[in-house]
């Protein structure tokens, strides 16, 4: 005679897959602004290295220019800008509101910077301050 019903087995199992999937939604879901700052800082630090290195070996200095609409480079001479164009380092939009950014503009030489700049972002959430160093660096300033 069979009885209907679940087993312990059973509901143990939905209950831990329940689990999962809920902690999983949380980490995808949470920090929401913050954390699209967090990566677009990490994509900033990345796409400063590159800048970096590529005025190193070109010879060719670099600007980075930002707004509150997205950010931008592009070689220093206004000559060599006409016809510059690079997938890599292409002009790109912010992917959250900024209502003030200040230090919207550093140049890429060949040399090192010789003083650390610093960039201050505020979106309609957070507010941040990361600091480049002489070596293209980007991390979160104090």
């Amino acid at each position: 005679m069979r009885r209907a019903g679940f087993t312990l087995i059973e509901l143990l199992v939905v209950i831990a897959m329940l689990g999962v999937a809920a902690a999983v939604v949380a980490l995808s879901v949470s920090g929401g602004e913050a954390r699209l700052l967090r990566e677009e800082a990490a994509r900033l630090g990345a796409l400063f290295r590159i800048a970096q290195d590529e005025a190193r070996i070109t010879g060719r200095a670099l600007v980075w220019e930002a707004d509150t609409k997205g950010y931008r480079f592009r070689p220093l001479e206004d000559e060599a800008a006409r016809d510059w164009s690079d997938e890599i380092l292409r002009e790109r939009a912010w992917p959250f509101v900024v209502r003030r950014i200040d230090g919207g503009r550093i140049v890429f030489g060949r040399e090192p910077l010789l003083e650390p700049a610093t960039l201050h972002i505020a979106t309609t959430e957070v507010e941040t301050r990361l600091a480049l160093d002489a070596l293209g660096n980007l991390k979160p300033a104090e």
